[in-house]
């Protein structure tokens, strides 16, 4: 009986012996033993690592991806240049009459307001549209239709009741941050045509730009072309005689010079002979002194700010992250964005600092104060 206890006991210790053992040849293995990566498997991940970061501007409460809200990725590209078909009979007049433009300006005796997206910003940027003194500009980064119910129309309001001109003529440009919104803004539209004097200018096409289309573009300008306003085709223009986007979605300084000076042949062909070489001031020195106070203090209140930054928008090396699109809004319920589900988890914040946005349209962050001193200057 003895000797059977014995030899049990001798058992289990062996067992736990050869469990032990096994144990220590796997922490040896997994340790010690197993094959690391090759040293090109290590480069090659450092060069992923390396990659530009992937970002896309939080859409709470801004409508970009200017960013948009088609809810892919998107590549930003270099300068992709559009040029007309050879045999396009209509390219030759239509840079004739661009070319005879170039300098133009609408004489002073009616206010223009230009409202749009960051396309229009940046036009104003290239074309210096604010520096006269009958010409307005209300517009901002990545918005659409609720901003211009909320925000836009508020200051169109306050710009016609400084009552500096006595006629005023809005000329609008929305609708490439959300395509999907036609009906609200034809409703809205038609509110607005007994109490403004509104002209209607095309979403302008692009080159390629995620989910973003020249035919789902085209299709929202058949819609307010149908619209009892008069309407300017930059969109056929820019077809008929070629034009560059810088990622697909946004115009060089060329393209977008282009595009005001076709802005202002449509308002010539609307009403001919408004356009003169160096239009008369109308204006004594008070009131363009509250001109340009105004012009920057809507500016100012127009500045975009993005929230925050996740990966979503991929943005070549060394360029400032930048917001270049589609935006989603909310407005009494109405979504701008079919695209609304939450995202898995909270994206990284960055925060862009106001250089790193005035860098996406070839702005010095002290261009305004620059032009602010000129404004000073000129009111001494």
């Amino acid at each position: 009986m003895k000797h059977r206890h014995s030899k049990n006991k001798q058992i289990i210790l062996i067992s736990v012996a050869v469990f032990y053992a096994l144990a220590m040849i796997t922490v040896i293995y997994l340790f010690f033993i197993k094959e690391r990566p090759e040293p090109d498997k290590v480069e090659k991940a450092s060069v992923i690592v390396d990659e530009p970061a992937m970002v896309v501007i939080d859409t709470a409460d801004i409508p970009l991806k200017e960013a948009p809200d088609i809810g892919e990725p998107v590549v930003v590209s270099q300068n992709t240049t559009v040029e007309p078909e050879p045999d396009d009979a209509d390219s030759g007049d239509l840079k004739e009459r661009l070319k005879n433009t170039d300098g133009l300006l609408p004489a002073h005796d009616t206010g223009y307001i230009f409202v749009g997206d960051s396309r229009f910003v940046h036009m104003n940027q290239v074309c210096k549209i604010t520096d006269n003194e009958n010409l307005f500009v209300v517009a901002k980064v990545g918005e659409g239709y609720s901003w211009f119910t909320s925000t836009a129309l508020p200051q169109i309001k306050r710009i016609i009741s400084t009552g500096l001109f006595k006629k005023w003529k809005i000329v609008i440009c929305l609708g490439i941050n959300d395509l999907e919104n036609l009906e609200q803004y034809e409703k809205k539209y038609n509110g607005l045509k007994d109490t403004y004097d509104i002209s209607l200018i095309s979403v302008n096409p692009i080159t390629s730009y995620g989910s973003l289309s020249n035919t789902k573009i085209d299709s929202f300008n058949s819609g307010i072309k149908t619209l009892d306003f008069p309407y300017i085709d930059t969109f056929r223009l820019l077809q008929h005689t070629g034009y560059t986007c810088t990622d697909g979605l946004h115009y060089d300084a060329d393209t977008s010079k282009k595009i005001f000076n076709g802005i202002l042949m449509g308002l010539e062909d609307e009403n001919p002979g408004i356009l003169v070489k160096a239009p008369a001031s109308v204006l004594d020195k008070a009131s363009l002194s509250r001109k340009k106070s105004l012009q920057r203090e809507i500016t100012e209140t127009n500045k975009y700010i993005p929230k925050q930054i996740s990966s979503n928008l991929l943005l070549p090396e060394g360029t400032p992250a930048q917001q270049t699109g589609n935006d989603q809004n909310t407005e009494n319920g109405e979504s701008s964005s079919s695209n609304t589900d939450p995202p898995a988890q909270e994206p990284e914040v960055h925060q862009l600092t106001q250089e790193e946005i005035d860098a996406l349209y070839g702005k010095s962050s002290h261009d305004d104060e620059d032009e602010d001193d000129e404004d000073d200057e000129e009111d001494d």
